[in-house]
């Protein structure tokens, strides 16, 4: 029996705020990410439901570890670091390359930063254009000051794509998984991953990246701290790459990028069935341009 369990950065809560970070370097290098060795201190609810299923499941790995019972269990427990995307399960989408899917659908207000960030740039272009604009707050709000270079909380993010690449690596590493003698002390069938970049964004970057692709000024404030949140939480995926042959591809553009062709189809679609053809070439304008890569000879 094979598992992959999507877990959280969020099992390690204050921790991430406990390790030190050199931001002198300007190259991505200088920041020290989690290791998955690190101790799991999560600081709200969401962060502990995770440890407690990764508990749950190692505990069924060792009962069902080949000693005891005929059916082996063996299971990847992956830890997520800020995904911009979310794999395609009823109506809960996330930004894909092909602008078709993203997060928000059917008039739900995303969770997440970048989304959140895209839907308002979103309503400031439909302001700019004159469109109906059912939210008229002028500014971006960045919740809480911290200790870093431009005041904002840190965060790691990964792609949607390259978040489903990390479960296809996972499962092919569960099936060649060999059998090791069991003993109390010894996970051989349940192993687990962060999945991650390995580099920090600031929620500021974030928002220029938006203004990059979007072309859409977004001005910004500075709110009140959130509960339950902490200042930066960057990844060490190195195990992943060792281990499982993967890591990330896709760049912080890409992932803004893509989230913005979503917001801009989902505005398309909403301006024909109010039959205003019109607004559809003046908001094709703002499509973000997309490098692609040459075709092979």
């Amino acid at each position: 029996m094979l598992f992959v369990f999507s877990s959280s950065a969020c099992t390690y809560g204050s921790a991430l705020d406990e390790l030190k970070y050199d931001f002198t370097k300007t190259d991505g290098t200088g920041a020290q990410g989690v290791v998955e060795e690190t101790p799991l201190k999560p600081i709200n609810p969401y962060g502990r439901t995770k440890v407690y299923n990764e508990e749950i499941i190692r505990d069924v790995c060792k009962l069902h570890n080949g000693s005891n019972h005929d059916v082996v269990m063996k299971a990847a427990m992956l830890r997520y670091f800020n995904p911009v995307g979310k794999l395609c399960i009823s109506t809960d989408h996330r930004a894909h390359a092909s602008g078709l899917m993203g997060e928000g659908m059917q008039g739900k207000e995303p969770p997440n930063l970048v989304p959140i960030v895209t839907r308002f740039a979103a309503r400031r272009l439909k302001a700019k254009l004159g469109l109906p604009n059912e939210n008229k707050a002028p500014t971006f709000k960045i919740l809480g000051k911290w200790a870093t270079p431009d005041t904002t909380p840190i965060r790691d993010f990964i792609h949607i794509t390259d978040l489903a690449r990390s479960h296809v690596a996972a499962l092919r590493k569960l099936l060649i998984l060999e059998e090791k003698a069991p003993s109390p002390a010894a996970d051989w069938n349940c192993l687990t991953f962060n999945i991650g970049s390995g580099r920090g964004y600031s929620v500021l970057e974030i928002v220029k990246t938006v203004e990059k692709v979007s072309k859409v000024d977004i001005p910004t404030e500075t709110g009140p701290r959130r509960d339950g949140d902490v200042g930066i939480a960057i990844s060490d995926s190195s195990k992943a790459w060792r281990e499982l042959g993967w890591k990330s591809e896709m760049s912080l553009e890409d992932m803004c990028r893509d989230a913005w062709s979503f917001e801009l189809k989902q505005m398309k679609q909403d301006m024909l069935q109010l039959s205003a053809d019109a607004y559809v070439t003046q908001i094709d304008a703002f499509e973000p341009s997309r490098s692609l890569p040459a075709l092979a000879a």
